[in-house]
């Protein structure tokens, strides 16, 4: 048996959750944890998402939190680029709008409220295309502002993907 101690406003979402399925809440608390670790999935299932999670060099954390995000791009049919961000020649910067807004916090996650009660923080990923649309350039300008943006000098043969907070302190030094 393993105990741990959450937020008392996890708790309550937890609690309301367990309520409205008709189960204890630690038997959602634990199926909760099973589906973080994949478990029940086929293994070939489980196999592609963790070389997918590997491959991106993401935690678990951050890899859910991106095909959440993923998801909501498909669900609202539009561009990421559109959604989050616009550049405001007359403030000089980037301005979020849409259905996603800046926290108080200094992570600049975004929040992303997926029901009534419940919101998790996202960090949206920018894709090459996104970067080509956004700064109108070619496709080998786009993937070299992307390194820039990450730091990185070499340019490994992978599915490259920016958090937006990077790109945009990248954009404006």
């Amino acid at each position: 048996m393993v105990t741990t101690r959450v937020p008392v406003a996890v708790a309550k979402q937890l609690r309301g959750m367990a309520d409205a399925e008709g189960r204890a809440t630690s038997s959602l608390a634990r199926v909760i944890l099973e589906n973080f670790f994949y478990a029940g999935l086929p293994p070939q299932m489980r196999s592609a998402l963790e070389e997918d999670e590997r491959r991106l060099q993401m935690n678990r954390r951050d890899y859910i939190n991106h095909l959440l995000f993923e998801r909501l791009q498909v669900l609202n049919d539009v561009d990421l680029v559109s959604i989050l961000c616009s550049h405001d020649m007359r403030a000089g910067g980037w301005a979020r709008r849409g259905p996603m807004t800046n926290s108080d916090d200094a992570s600049q996650r975004s929040r992303v409220n997926i029901s009534v009660e419940r919101e998790i923080f996202v960090v949206p990923l920018l894709r090459v295309e996104n970067v080509m649309k956004l700064l109108v350039c070619s496709r080998s300008t786009a993937y070299e502002h992307m390194n820039h943006a990450l730091g990185r000098t070499d340019r490994p043969g992978r599915l490259l993907r920016v958090p937006l907070d990077v790109f945009e302190s990248y954009i404006a030094n």
